[in-house]
């Protein structure tokens, strides 16, 4: 989710790393020289032994697409990863991290101490043992560990676990099954392409599904060093290197996890800010708007100790803290739009928030059924998604793409293209398949949209992002890679 800028420097040394020829090596050394130590590096796949397996199935078979897949998107790394270092300035940023998360001070102090201790290597890597946030909804835990993850400057995955319902999610399942792949662990890895993500398990202690396939089953060996070291995706059969992966969890009700998981997390518990600290949460929210947001230079840069007053006395969740500063931005550029000075910054008043839509928790609204005759479109609200042109006859060209396969009603089983449209620099999830030409590479949706398959099939950062969201979206809980039935290697 947050990844790193490419650097050609850098992949030339991965290049060498790797051990390419001669010829290969002095084309690299004519790139310009980095003025910095050279990252380290873990081979965390081993991508010999991944072809070989390959090789040992059949052209057309499952496991050896998901090998191929896989050794596609490590490129020439020959499955060593960078170590991201600790940034310079960790211990200020943390503490500037603190005015905005006053009520998670305890936890902020823990990776102080963990950051400090690494520091003290020859290589300040980022590292840091299990950490289990626990506390009541609502008080901030998801939205802390996306700072923490920014901080860092690691690539950083959020595992929604309340919708997991078989271990297989994360540890992926035999290739040797139509619908096999590899889990979310390999997947994180070879996306980010460090050795050391941030992998946050959202609410860990609602993970559930079928008993037979324990959920939380994978964590028993990737929580600890020398297991994880030599971690198995059944989909590959090869082990891997997953012990430098950072984890941090959350839960509300820790008491619901079995008692083998919490012992291997540090256990540090959260709660909800209380009245003093608020003021701080209430502007750093507030401040941050204005940041992101365009017209946020048109209002005063803190919040009136009239308004700061009113919402710590109406008690608001701190996570429904932006939706309601954002609509008393709105109706206060409508109640001063006749007069606008531009001269004079705007300033929100009480009576620019409405409240009363707040005060209980909400109550879920059923899904509504899924109709087809829309766009292929997707909202993700971390990306600002263009939509596709209104000429449904125009071809757009989708590269790192694969295929999946839902259930929609219990009766139909459709097939939707996942992938990256470079043309408008996005993540795509389209509408069910309706049409596919094998010779070439194109396919049409219900919607009327046509779709060129660029390239092998693989991963893709902003595709899997779309995809995590469909499907939350549409309440979706299993999925089938079919890529297979669309590739042939030849």
């Amino acid at each position: 989710m947050y990844t790193h800028d490419k650097n050609k420097p850098f992949s030339a040394y991965l290049k060498r790393k790797a051990g390419k020829s001669e010829v290969e090596q002095h084309e690299t050394d004519d790139l310009p020289v980095v003025d910095c130590k050279e990252p380290k590096l873990v081979r965390v796949f081993d991508t010999d032994k991944i072809e070989e397996f390959a090789e040992q199935n059949g052209r057309s078979s499952n496991s050896r697409i998901t090998c191929k897949r896989l050794l596609g998107h490590l490129e020439d790394t020959n499955g060593y990863l960078p170590l991201v270092e600790i940034p310079k300035t960790i211990i200020g940023d943390l503490e500037e991290l603190s005015n905005r998360f006053p009520n998670f001070l305890q936890v902020i102090e823990y990776y102080k101490q963990e950051f400090a201790l690494a520091k003290f290597n020859d290589y300040p890597i980022f590292t840091a043992q299990p950490l289990l946030i626990a506390g009541p909804p609502g008080i901030g835990k998801t939205a802390f560990c996306h700072e923490l993850a920014k901080l860092v400057n690691t690539h950083f995955e959020f595992i929604s676990m309340s919708s997991i319902t078989a271990g297989f999610i994360l540890s992926g399942s035999s290739s040797k099954w139509a619908e096999g792949s590899y889990g979310k662990v390999v997947q994180s890895l070879a996306a980010g392409k460090c050795a050391n993500p941030l992998l946050l398990l959202d609410e860990v202690d609602k993970a559930g599904g079928d008993k037979r396939y324990d959920s939380l089953g994978s964590l028993y060996s990737l929580l600890e060093n020398e297991t994880a070291s030599k971690f198995i995706d059944e989909a590959l059969d090869v082990p891997i290197d997953a012990s430098h992966i950072a984890w941090v969890a959350t839960a509300n009700y820790q008491e619901r996890i079995p008692e083998p998981i919490v012992s291997r997390f540090t256990i540090i518990e959260v709660s909800p800010p209380i009245a003093n600290e608020m003021p701080k949460i209430l502007n750093s929210v507030y401040k941050k708007i204005l940041q992101k947001h365009h017209w946020g230079t048109l209002f005063q840069e803190e919040l009136t100790e009239a308004v700061v007053d009113k919402l710590i006395s109406t008690k608001v969740e701190p996570r429904f803290l932006q939706k309601l500063l954002i609509g008393a931005c709105g109706r206060a550029v409508l109640r001063t739009t006749t007069d606008y000075n531009p001269t004079q910054k705007l300033e929100i008043t009480v009576d620019d928030f409405i409240l009363s839509d707040l005060q209980n928790k909400p109550v879920p609204k059923p899904m509504p059924k899924k109709t087809w005759d829309q766009p292929d479109v997707v909202v993700i609200p971390v990306f600002s998604m263009p939509r596709l042109a209104d000429d449904r006859n125009k071809e757009e060209t989708i590269i790192n793409w694969s295929v999946r396969e839902i259930d929609h009603d219990g009766a139909n089983r459709n097939h939707h293209l996942v992938g990256y449209i470079p043309s408008l620099q996005t993540g795509r999830v389209t509408s069910p398949i309706q049409e596919f030409d094998r010779k070439s590479m194109q396919l049409k949706t219900f919607s009327g949209r046509k779709y060129i398959l660029e390239g092998s099939p693989g991963l893709s950062f902003e595709g899997d992002m779309a995809w995590e969201q469909w499907k939350q979206a549409n309440d979706i809980r299993q999925e089938i890679d079919v890529t297979h039935q669309y590739w042939i290697i030849h």
